[in-house]
């Protein structure tokens, strides 16, 4: 664990991103099924988990992907500021 990776000691951990989204704060990281991110869970084929990590370190949402570019377009774009996956943002506050 280090501060510009505070979530690499998490099974399955494979790469995160310091989020700039202006509604989604904290990290966004790829997380592989196969290196023991059992939590992943998802439809036959499916691999690799984008997860939101909030800054408080718990996990905002998940959106799952067949493949590590898949996972790697999402993350970069999500943590840009972008909107691609649906992590929660469009959703109003309580």
């Amino acid at each position: 664990m280090s501060n510009r990776k505070p979530h690499n000691h998490l099974e399955g951990y494979v790469c995160e991103l310091k989020s700039k989204h202006p509604k989604l704060p904290g990290h966004f990281g790829i997380f592989d099924k196969n290196k023991g991110g059992a939590w992943i869970t998802g439809a036959d084929g499916i691999r690799y988990g984008v997860a939101h990590l909030k800054s408080d370190n718990t996990v905002g949402g998940i959106v799952t992907v067949p493949n590590i570019i898949s996972a790697r377009d999402i993350m970069k774009d999500m943590a840009a500021g972008g909107d691609i996956a649906d992590f929660g943002q469009h959703n109003e506050p309580a």
